[in-house]
């Protein structure tokens, strides 16, 4: 028995018609406003021997602007615990035309004594866009 299948012209013209509209530029995940983490979460783990270690974690838009947004970039952290890092950038800047950039914090393993959490918050200066914020978990080995 012969299965029916659909013309190959009907085929070729619908996966054409959905290639033109997955490709309007805007990324669907993030509401078309967004300027945050590209992540909300991410683990690391460092050598325990190292005085140092430099992380960049990406700052997103969902659409490219004309002019350059800015956010401000803060840390949470925990009560009665010695930070194990540094905040090296406190402001980004997205240049105009651009979908991201980064920022960069300073790890200090030989300070870490057991797994941590810390969470970093991207305040857009525009008002009405909502804070993000992303969760670092580091240990040591």
């Amino acid at each position: 028995m012969k299965k029916a299948t659909p013309p190959t012209g009907l085929l070729l013209a619908l996966l054409a018609l959905t290639g033109l509209t997955a490709c309007d530029g805007h990324n669907d995940k993030y509401p078309k406003e967004y300027l945050g983490f590209e992540k909300p979460q991410e683990s690391y783990t460092f050598d325990r021997r190292q005085t140092s270690q430099e992380i960049a974690l990406k700052v997103i838009v969902a659409d490219k602007a004309d002019t350059e947004r800015k956010a401000d970039i803060s840390i949470r952290s925990q009560p009665g615990r010695t930070p194990v890092y540094t905040l090296l950038d406190k402001e980004v800047t997205i240049a105009p035309k651009k979908k991201s950039a980064l920022v960069r914090v300073r790890i200090y393993p030989a300070k870490i004594d057991q797994p941590q959490e810390i969470k970093l918050t991207c305040t857009p200066k525009d008002k009405e866009v909502k804070p993000t914020t992303i969760t670092l978990k580091l240990a040591v080995k």
